[in-house]
């Protein structure tokens, strides 16, 4: 699987402040890799959509359309892709300690400091099922049933 930063830079995601045209391109980018996007609430991580990530497409043209206006990027990993998201620099650095593979994933740093993992699952692998709380401020998101917000995205404050 592809590194999943859209943005130049992979550690350090960019700001409300950033052009349309940023977002557009990482919402792009992304759905060409495979993963459908969909506008989430600027600032917030409540979709901007009336049907939240059911609105999640990989369409070109749809892409553009949802996003005219400024908003933050989520993104619905879809089926054998999981995400663990860690509430904190601490959370990502002992779950890396104990996973040192994990190293090696595909990464995104969250606005708290936190991190997300992006895993690809090989065929024919069960699904784990998305939970908050899995493990100690570890979430598992993913399997086309949970999104996550993705950079450039940023916290209103």
């Amino acid at each position: 699987m592809a590194v999943l930063n859209p943005t130049a830079s992979a550690t350090a995601p960019t700001g409300m402040n950033e052009p349309l045209g940023v977002l557009l391109r990482a919402a792009h980018r992304l759905a060409r890799l495979g993963y459908p996007v969909f506008p989430v609430k600027g600032g917030d991580k409540a979709p901007a959509t009336p049907h939240g990530f059911k609105d999640a497409t990989v369409d070109s043209v749809r892409i553009t359309a949802l996003f005219r206006e400024r908003h933050n990027l989520g993104v619905l990993p879809p089926a054998r892709v999981l995400v663990l998201d860690c509430d904190s620099a601490q959370a990502a650095s002992e779950l890396e300690a104990q996973h040192p593979e994990l190293r090696a994933a595909p990464k995104a740093r969250t606005p708290r400091g936190g991190a997300h993992f992006w895993l690809r699952l090989p065929e024919g692998a069960k699904p784990i099922p998305t939970r908050a709380g899995a493990l100690p401020q570890v979430d598992v998101r993913g399997f086309g049933k949970a999104y996550v917000v993705a950079p450039p995205s940023r916290r209103a404050d």
